[in-house]
């Protein structure tokens, strides 16, 4: 018989405490989105910023100051097409911020993989997953700054 009182509020905590790290990942996703999109590059758009910053929509939607950043973010943009032709490469200040904030966010998904670990050790399946995204968004993360170096 199944138990019916789970012990779950380890996970619960684990969880909650991942919250401040979500929620900076946000804001450095929304710091490196808006340096590429001053620099012609990139759209900024809530999926975008979703996936960069590797959280939920009802996380994002259940922290309204984020929602109102992010909105701001979007409406600030210049519509495709009007952004200059001879739109300049990136500035050394700009890489540096954009490089900057992919780096700690990969510190980040380090972090969250320790935390993974620990919640998922008796999830083999679960477990293989989180490995399989973080290496794509390393993948991911490494391509961008090629891009950036490669640009500059």
């Amino acid at each position: 018989m199944a138990n019916q009182r789970p012990n779950v509020e380890p996970a619960i905590a684990a969880r909650r405490a991942l919250g401040p790290e979500k929620r900076q990942a946000v804001l450095d996703s929304l710091t490196a989105l808006e340096v590429l999109r001053k620099e012609g590059n990139q759209a900024i758009t809530k999926a975008l910023v979703l996936k960069t910053a590797n959280v939920s929509k009802s996380f994002l939607y259940s922290h309204p100051d984020l929602l109102t950043k992010v909105d701001a973010a979007i409406r600030s943009q210049t519509p495709p097409g009007l952004a200059s032709a001879n739109a300049k490469r990136y500035s050394d200040r700009s890489t540096t911020v954009l490089i900057g904030a992919l780096q700690k966010r990969c510190e980040e998904l380090e972090k969250k993989l320790v935390v993974s670990e620990m919640i998922c050790t008796d999830y083999g399946a679960e477990r293989k997953r989180l490995f399989g995204k973080i290496a794509r968004l390393e993948d991911e993360n490494l391509k961008l700054v090629n891009r950036l170096k490669q640009s500059g």
